[in-house]
């Protein structure tokens, strides 16, 4: 009866099941020491496990070998880098992103690499004897709740954090000594802070083979298949003259060029390329350029860049491109580099303001690390979902030694009581070696069948940076003789009383894989902090730009490719969206608010684009519309709609049909986007922010839908048509009732979700009456969700009306005929439980999943996961959950970085739609308007949870099922008065709920 305990390395401990873990901050003398406390307590009602997210730490005991691919993650939601240590030069490198790094072709570029070569370096291998060849001992770790990056050396000191910090857009290196490490301190005898850019220079970087949708400008759009544009550029940065950035004003004359600083830029200028005005004109929309209110040109004159710079007592400019220290430390130092965007008049005006930020920018400043620490702690201390089980780790334990382990973190044993024999391996010091290294599981199992099998030893040690983590050392002491060493762990074998045996459970997953789950989760909810937008750009930060979904800012490919991506510059709102889904829950609504004023950004061109395109064929209409692939500024993407290419787009067309099928009519975007806006209200009850940007959307939107569509003669009720369902059921031009369908799914569905909502939110929020009633009309305009009876005699959802329009091609991969399921919360669990009509609706989604209508993969934006938790499908989400948490990463080193599959590396929409499954699981909320919060309605009742959630009307839960007693427990729901609105509907009875 074994669980696995989950160390900050992600590896394994085999111990007794009913023991409660829990950590301690232990004196000794003057000493401080970190030590996991294992106290034998029997688990109770309260029974779900305590777990920190120091758990989920990524810690890295080599360096990459494979470039900026085996980078890890760091960021602040507008500035991130992707760090790494090359193992042939020990120097550190930082691949620098920016969330609105935009260029002439909005392209989102990188803004450049910065070495940092030391002596004594962070890593350098060496050959110790001719018996032992290892490595410095050196360990890379992502310390989660401080966003931090930390790589150190535990042999001659040299340590170096790496941040972004929280709360501006500065990275910062600092050189850390620790004297503790060695007898004599640590000195820094040389450092040099270097900037690699590939784009300086004269010569623009050609980029026109590297992917579908890069677009481009003028009359380069044309190729065979209307989507990947030729003769597209990447220009040129340029370095900004040091005087002109010196941070404080000489008191005579001109900075010296040996200041420490090195400033770069890239500008982006009409003269070069003019994307926003080209693709503007050739779409039908030239009278809108050089409009701001009636077309956001968030491209036309933006300017970005960096400046780098160190304290000058300390530090010297060395070159065009690098700083150096002046002489040796003993103390430690940093380097800053602070980014900047703007959309500005000259070059002048944007370097005076990144000198401005320059000079507000305090090296080694205690207080803005304590911030951004307090700003991590607090994020992940908000919310939280942790899975545990009463399973064994799938590797078997071949001695019961390995049972009487106890773990200490970051601690290593008295070196006097160190076992020694001259025949051993590793010069001396080591009974033996593990057939895999630590921290591996069968590392640690191997090591304590080494140490039992010596009668006087009492402990043994590991650690990646000594012999490569594969010989332990033996003590013939225990725990209370170890020392403070961050690069070991120990792990005390002595033999203890073993508790009662607990309960035998029900025979659950794989441990390892809830381990992976609740990893993979917390590691995507990190990355979606890093590149999710929250800090704007522009001088007043209020440049906001929504997550990027091929990547975000944290693509890391190799030279000469850096600023590659696939798919290109464009959003897709179908693989966009994804993320945003997971947020509310978590209570990230600091990362959510970005996507909302980014489309209202986008709002003026859209409603100019309804009066431009359609007011001649549509009389009196209104409103606007969004387009399912887009640039940052609201257009078709020019190269996928094949415009100015005869050979795939007829010029005799309108310009709202263009050459790529798939999205012509794809208009659905816009009415989710007002199904996510007003779960953001309901979440926050932020009135404010309705009013600002919610608001505006949803009455263009809903205005487009009423003037746009006509009424059906027969019913009364309106006829969305011409449409498409998603991707599929294409038309051909021009439109007829033979080759476009009739009322699709996504947006019946759609408006079926949304309009009741709106009206709800614009009662509490004070909009005028007449909205109202408009709204009011139109929801009772609606047809009604299409299904099918199949010959079987089972009731579907289907794509649109049928019989489908027979020339309609019906190509596409989504399952639009469950949108009424996910993303629209029609058919769901919780809606059954308080209205009859919603149940019926989920006995047919359950018929339509399990018909294959609604299943068509479990990778990247593929949505079966979500359909079957939201159906109350257990098993079927509970499987899909684990799979996508097993999912393997591939060419990239950093676990969450998972491969491309329909989208780009590291892709954002995989491990986001596990997070949304996961959490549908485990709690779903009405919609309906009656508050009700169903718990644990699609969860397996053999896993155990402990969780923070945040759920509409700004209420916090908190709590956990223990599945051994098979109890679950409250602790605490805020406001109080929402307990009424409680309802578990899977694995406890209402005696087996405990409020505390």
């Amino acid at each position: 009866s074994l669980i696995t305990m989950r160390s900050v390395q992600e590896e394994y401990i085999m111990l007794p099941k009913s023991w409660h873990w829990h950590w301690a901050l232990l004196r000794h003398r003057n000493m401080m020491s970190m030590f996991c406390v294992i106290t034998y307590c029997q688990m109770g009602v309260r029974g779900a496990i305590a777990t920190s997210v120091d758990d989920f730490d990524v810690v890295w005991g080599s360096p990459s070998t494979t470039s900026s691919l085996g980078g890890m993650p760091v960021g602040n939601g507008r500035t991130s880098a992707n760090v790494w240590v090359e193992g042939a030069t020990g120097d550190i490198m930082l691949l620098l992103g920016l969330a609105d790094a935009l260029d002439e072709n909005t392209n989102l570029l990188k803004l450049g690499r910065i070495r940092l070569h030391m002596d004594p370096p962070i890593y350098k291998p060496t050959v110790h004897n001719a018996n032992s060849v290892g490595s410095v001992p050196f360990s890379q770790r992502l310390r989660l709740h401080s966003g931090t990056i930390e790589l150190r050396n535990t042999a001659n000191g040299v340590g170096v954090d790496v941040w972004v910090d929280a709360n501006s857009s500065t990275v910062r290196l600092a050189i850390r000594l620790d004297p503790t490490i060695r007898t004599n301190a640590p000195t820094l005898a040389h450092a040099n802070v270097t900037l690699e850019n590939w784009r300086l220079g004269d010569a623009p970087i050609n980029a026109g083979g590297w992917g579908n949708g890069w677009g481009g400008t003028g009359g380069s759009f044309c190729t065979p298949n209307g989507s990947v544009a030729n003769n597209v550029y990447v220009f040129p940065d340029a370095l900004v003259p040091p005087e002109s950035l010196f941070r404080h004003q000489p008191p005579s004359g001109p900075a010296s060029s040996a200041d420490p600083v090195v400033g770069w830029y890239h500008r982006n200028t009409a003269s070069r390329a003019d994307y926003f005005g080209d693709a503007l004109r050739e779409q039908g929309l030239g009278a809108l350029v050089g409009n701001s209110t009636r077309a956001c040109d968030r491209i036309t004159n933006r300017t970005f860049g960096a400046a780098m710079f160190g304290d000058a007592s300390m530090w010297q400019r060395t070159g065009t491109h690098s700083i150096t220290l002046r002489k040796p430390s003993v103390i430690g130092t940093e380097v800053a580099v602070v980014v900047h965007s703007d959309q500005t008049a000259s070059i002048g005006e944007f370097t005076s303001e990144l000198r401005a930020r320059m000079s507000a920018t305090k090296l080694n400043d205690t207080r803005a690390r304590s911030e951004h620490v307090a700003w991590w702690t607090s994020f992940f201390n908000q919310s939280y979902i942790y899975i545990h089980n009463g399973s064994t780790h799938s590797t078997s334990v071949s001695s019961a030694s390995s049972a009487d382990v106890r773990r200490y973190n970051d601690t290593v044993g008295d070196q006097h009581a160190l076992i020694r024999n001259a025949a051993w391996p590793a010069n001396g010091e080591s009974p033996g070696k593990c057939s895999e290294p630590f921290p591996s599981a069968t590392c640690i199992q191997e090591s304590a069948v080494m140490c039992a099998a010596i009668p006087t030893c009492k402990a043994f040690a590991l650690s990646t940076d000594w012999n490569g983590g594969s010989y332990p050392q033996c003590y013939v002491n225990g725990a209370e003789s170890a020392a403070h060493n961050a690069a070991w762990t120990l792990f005390d074998n002595t033999s203890r009383t073993p508790s009662p045996p607990p309960p035998t459970p029900p025979p659950p997953p794989p441990v390892d894989a809830l381990f992976m789950v609740d990893r993979q989760a917390v590691l995507m909810r990190y990355m979606d902090v890093c590149s999710s937008g929250r800090l704007g750009g522009g001088r007043d930060g209020d440049h906001f730009f929504a997550l990027k979904y091929n990547g975000g800012i944290l693509t890391a490919e190799e030279s000469p490719k850096e600023d590659y991506r696939a798919w290109g510059p464009g959003q897709w709102w179908q693989n966009l969206r994804l993320p945003y889904y997971a947020m509310l829950a978590a209570g990230d609504v600091e990362l959510f608010r970005p996507l909302l004023r980014w489309y209202l950004s986008l709002l003026p061109l859209a409603l100019e684009r309804t009066q431009l395109w359609y007011a001649a064929t549509h009389p009196g209409i209104k409103g606007a519309f969004f387009i399912e692939t887009q640039t940052q500024f609201g257009t078709f993407v020019p190269g996928e709609k094949g415009y100015h290419c005869p050979s795939i787009r007829d010029p005799a067309w309108p310009m709202w049909w263009g050459g790529n099928k798939c999205i012509n009519l794809h208009r659905e975007g816009g009415i989710e986007l007002v199904m996510l806006g007003l779960d953001f209200y309901e979440h926050t009850l932020d009135a404010a922010e309705f009013h600002k940007s919610i608001l505006p959307i949803a009455i263009a939107v809903t205005d487009f839908v009423s003037t746009f569509y006509a009424h059906n003669s027969s019913t009364g009720k309106l006829d969305i048509w011409p449409t498409q369902a998603l991707e599929g059921f294409q038309c051909e031009f021009p439109p007829t009732k033979g080759s476009c369908v009739t009322n699709d799914m996504p947006t019946v569905a759609g408006l079926h979700a949304i309009l009741p909502r709106l009206l709800r939110a614009g009662m509490e929020t004070g909009v005028d009456s007449t909205q109202l009633q408009l709204w009011s009309a139109l929801a009772a305009s609606l047809p009604p969700l299409p299904t099918a009876v199949l010959p079987s005699g089972v009731e579907v959802f289907t794509a649109a009306d049928t019989p489908y329009a027979p020339n309609a091609s019906h190509s596409g991969t989504e399952t639009a005929m469950m949108y009424s399921v996910h993303p629209y919360r029609l058919a769901t669990v919780v809606a059954a439980t308080v209205a009859s009509n919603s149940s019926k609706l989920v006995d047919i989604g359950r018929n339509t999943y399990k018909s294959g209508g609604g299943n068509n993969g479990n990778s990247g934006w593929e949505q079966p996961l979500m359909n079957a938790a939201y159906l109350g499908m257990t098993s079927e989400a509970a499987t899909q959950v684990v799979a996508r948490a097993l999912t393997k990463n591939s060419g990239m080193r950093f676990p969450a970085y998972l491969p491309s599959m329909q989208d780009f590396r590291p892709n954002e929409d995989h491990l986001s739609n596990m997070r949304v499954a996961r959490q549908a699981m485990l709690v779903q909320t009405s919609d309906a308007g009656d508050n009700t919060i169903a718990l644990l309605p699609a969860w397996p009742c053999e896993w155990s949870v402990a969780f923070k959630v945040h759920l509409p009307r700004q209420t916090v839960l908190t709590g956990g099922y223990d599945h051994l007693q098979r109890v679950l427990t409250i602790t605490s729901i805020l406001p109080a008065a929402r307990a009424a609105d409680v309802r578990v509907l899977n694995c406890v009875n209402d005696s087996a709920v405990v409020w505390q």
